[in-house]
């Protein structure tokens, strides 16, 4: 599985449409569109985006395709509920 691979599974996990994804992720739809017909490769700044907006997906799953999608406990757990910007 490589990087175009792993990016539309994180699409079709969180549910999302190609537009959907580019407005949440900050990326045109023309990048993502060279990414997902093999044009281009997703650059560092692609990947950050994906990882500041879907937090609970391992970086090391997405960047190298090593272990899980989603860190252990983080998406059922609300984990990254401590990381919210908003305080209480």
């Amino acid at each position: 599985m490589n990087e175009r691979d792993r990016i539309l599974q994180v699409m079709q996990s969180e549910g999302m449409n190609a537009k959907q994804f580019c407005q949440e992720v900050g990326i045109s739809q023309g990048t993502l569109s060279n990414i997902m017909g093999g044009r281009n490769k997703p650059s560092l700044d692609v990947m950050q985006a994906i990882l500041r907006r879907f937090r609970a997906v391992s970086c090391d799953w997405l960047i190298m395709g090593v272990g899980s999608m989603y860190i252990a406990g983080a998406r059922d757990e609300g984990i990254l509920s401590l990381f919210n910007d908003n305080k209480q």
